[in-house]
C-alpha cells in the first residue's frame, strides 16, 4: 500500500494513497437538465432574495416572461447558444465548467481527512465527517442543480479540476475514531501549514 507522510506541528499524519477513477470527462452543459420551470426557479430566488439581488431576479422575470413554463435547463442552453450572458446570472462561478465523474474503491466506510495528490504533490485538503464514500459521491458526480448559483460551487469548482487531470491520487487518514471536532482541528492545521509551501486548490480563486 503506498502512503504519503507529511508532519504537522510535530505529528506524524500518514496519509494512506490510492489511485482515483475517472470516467465520462468533458461532460458540458450539465445545468441543461435542470427540469424546474425558469417561472418556479425565478419565484424561489424572489422568495428568498433581498435588496440588490431582488430587484436583478425580478428584472429577469419581467424580461423573459414569454418563457417562464420553459424548463430552467433548456431555457439556460437556449441563452448560451445564442451567446446571452444572463444565463450565467442563474449559475455559480464553476457552473459552466467540464465535469467528470470519479470515485474511490478503498477506504469508503471510513472519515477522516483526505488529500488530493497529483504529481507527488499534495494540492487538495478536505475533511469529511461522513463516510469517504459519501463524500466522494457528493464531489465526484455534478448534478444540474448544483450547478447553479445557490448550488455547491466548491463541488463544481474541485470536479472540474480532476476532469483536467490525467492521473489523480487521492489519500486517506482514517479518524474513525475521532470526534467531527478533532477532525475538523486537524483539517484546519494541515492547510495552514501547507498553504506556504503547497498551491492548494483550497485557496485558489479559479
Amino acid at each position: 500500500m503506498e502512503s504519503l507522510l507529511i508532519h504537522i506541528n510535530n505529528q506524524p499524519i500518514n496519509f494512506k494513497v490510492t489511485t482515483v477513477g475517472i470516467n465520462n470527462r468533458d461532460q458540458e452543459n450539465i445545468f441543461k437538465d435542470n427540469k424546474k420551470t425558469l417561472g418556479y426557479r425565478l419565484d424561489k430566488l424572489l422568495s428568498k432574495s433581498k435588496g440588490r439581488l431582488r430587484e436583478i431576479t425580478q428584472q429577469q422575470k419581467d424580461k423573459y416572461s414569454e418563457y417562464l413554463n420553459l424548463s430552467l435547463g433548456e431555457f439556460l442552453l437556449r441563452l448560451k447558444e445564442t451567446n446571452n450572458d444572463d444565463y450565467r446570472l442563474y449559475l455559480n462561478k464553476y457552473g459552466d465548467k467540464k465535469f467528470c465523474n470519479y470515485n474511490i474503491n478503498e477506504f469508503g466506510n471510513s472519515k477522516g481527512i483526505y488529500c488530493y495528490i497529483v504529481n507527488d504533490e499534495i494540492v487538495y485538503i478536505g475533511r469529511s465527517k461522513m463516510t469517504f464514500n459519501e463524500r466522494f459521491r457528493d464531489y465526484g458526480k455534478i448534478t444540474p442543480y448544483k450547478c447553479l448559483n445557490d448550488g455547491q460551487s466548491t463541488n463544481c469548482k474541485i470536479n472540474s479540476k480532476v476532469n483536467d487531470i490525467e492521473k489523480l491520487k487521492v489519500g486517506f487518514y482514517l479518524m474513525d475514531n475521532f470526534s467531527d471536532k478533532e477532525i475538523e482541528v486537524l483539517e484546519k492545521e494541515i492547510i495552514n501549514t501547507l498553504k506556504e509551501t503547497h498551491n492548494l486548490w483550497n485557496h485558489q480563486l479559479n
